[in-house]
């Protein structure tokens, strides 16, 4: 599963360490200023929007869960539902098999 499912901003193919790209802006500080504050403002935006993207992909999972346990408790007092008419068929399945053996004798 991908992030871009939950925000507009894509992020770069950035496949830098952190220590490289720390050298790589201290190398762009030191020849160009302006370059360096773009980088930094373009990472800035990369980590908000993949902050952004796992609090959504957290909001989703939660939601997931929620379902979940409501679908659980739904089966729970479905097969409980279940038992109790499967004890009252076998009452009545025993009353009848005793009318039947009263009407017999």
């Amino acid at each position: 599963m991908t992030f871009e499912k939950w925000g507009k901003y894509k992020p770069g193919n950035n496949q830098m360490t952190i220590p490289q790209l720390v050298l790589a802006i201290y190398a762009d500080w030191k020849a160009d200023r302006k370059k360096a504050e773009a980088r930094i403002a373009e990472l800035e935006q990369e980590l908000l929007w993949a902050v952004d993207a796992c609090e959504k992909a957290e909001t989703e999972v939660e939601g997931l869960l929620t379902d979940n346990a409501h679908k659980d408790h739904d089966l729970f007092q479905t097969e409980k539902r279940v038992k109790e008419l499967e004890r009252y068929n076998k009452v009545l399945t025993d009353q009848r098999a005793d009318v039947y053996k009263e009407g017999e004798c």
